[in-house]
């Protein structure tokens, strides 16, 4: 599909809404994040220091990967910006699931989620994980 808008802007959306959407961006690393925080207190009251280093450990590891979704969500909304939906562009991000995810969120907020969705229809035969739920 061709350049359709120079100047696209997302749709405004409540605090309730972005809150969702940073969890949307990228859920599995953040809910992995959440639980190994969440089960720090615990270890530490069992006196066991090698899972709190752990955890500590995985949570960090999981929080870089947090961050580089969170610059991907960056780059494709710069780019639906600057030049508006275009395919050549999201179709990079069909094949991993996370990407995925992160793809829609974007085309969501600019409206663009049914002709994302078509991509994917179209690209199916290379998708990773397919089977796991777009929230």
């Amino acid at each position: 599909m061709g350049i359709e808008s120079r100047t696209e802007t997302p749709r405004s959306k409540s605090l309730i809404r972005r809150t969702v959407d940073i969890f949307r961006t990228a859920p599995v690393y953040e809910s992995v994040v959440v639980s190994s925080i969440a089960s720090i207190p615990l270890n530490i009251y069992a006196d066991n220091s090698l899972f709190v280093a752990i955890r500590l450990a995985s949570a960090a590891s999981f929080l870089l990967i947090t961050k580089k979704q969170f610059n991907y969500k960056k780059r494709l909304e710069e780019s639906m910006r600057r030049h508006g939906y275009q395919e050549k562009i999201m179709e990079l991000s069909v094949r991993e699931w996370c990407s995925r995810q992160t793809a829609r969120v974007v085309a969501e907020d600019y409206g663009k989620l049914s002709e994302y969705e078509s991509l994917c229809q179209r690209k199916k035969k290379t998708m990773k994980n397919k089977f796991i739920p777009h929230f």
